[in-house]
């Protein structure tokens, strides 16, 4: 696709970037990543992903301007700072996804933006994560349309996911008591949670994926399974996959 045309190879790697890290796929394009980097010195197949990664951010942001929710925006605050880092796995699950509209926004903006990048012939010279701290890592002497390509790609993204955000509006999960409505009580017990899979028990900072061994996604551990079924950790309804 690349060498047929480089924007459209960019806006499907900027489009479909959230959901390539949804379903773990975005690990198949890294060795492609690193293997263009000792071979050829630079990469241009991944970089259009500042496009996802910034779009994603933006959303959040966006979400957390606008939400009236005090438990989302709370969610928003700390997936937006770490968005802006590279780490984007806790504004993917713990908002957009679940929230639907907000997804959609960040993979159109994220397509535009990585669209703009690949236009550009934008080119990373060394393995980095697509955050603001690494952004100087992807400049070098010589080849500056390129590096002003990735940061207009990065603005269009970011701009436009918070602006779609913004106007097209997602479903806010304010729960408010109605008139006259008797306030439920809640009732503590004890439940007990089962390991969903027979195995090694790891430190979660051991986890080979650095939102959950951040402990950015909460307190945890690690399993490594001795085979490949998976249990229910406790009896109950599931309302969401």
């Amino acid at each position: 696709v690349r060498s047929f045309s480089p924007m459209i190879a960019g806006a499907l790697v900027g489009g479909l970037w959230q959901i390539l890290v949804v379903f773990g796929l975005h690990w198949g394009i890294i060795p492609i990543y690193i293997n263009n980097i000792a071979t050829l010195g630079f990469d241009n197949v991944m970089l259009p992903f500042f496009g996802g990664s910034f779009a994603t951010t933006a959303v959040v942001v966006a979400m957390m301007i606008k939400t009236k929710d005090k438990k989302l925006k709370q969610l928003c605050i700390p997936a937006s700072i770490s968005g802006f880092f590279g780490v984007t796995e806790p504004a993917i699950y713990g908002v957009n996804l679940r929230l639907k509209k907000p997804m959609i926004c960040g993979c159109i903006a994220g397509a535009i933006g990585g669209g703009i990048g690949g236009a550009f012939q934008a080119v990373s010279w060394s393995y980095n994560m697509p955050g603001i701290a690494t952004l100087p890592a992807y400049f070098k002497a010589g080849h500056m349309t390129q590096f002003i390509g990735l940061v207009i790609s990065i603005l269009v993204s970011f701009v436009l996911g918070a602006l779609l955000t913004y106007l097209v509006g997602f479903k806010e999960e304010i729960t408010e008591l109605k008139e006259n409505e008797p306030e439920t009580k809640l009732t503590e017990r004890t439940v007990e949670v089962a390991s969903p899979v027979s195995g090694k028990v790891i430190p979660v900072s051991k986890v080979n994926d650095e939102a959950f061994a951040s402990e950015m996604m909460g307190k945890g551990v690690g399993i490594i399974p001795n085979d490949g079924k998976v249990y229910a950790p406790f009896d109950g309804t599931i309302s969401a996959l």
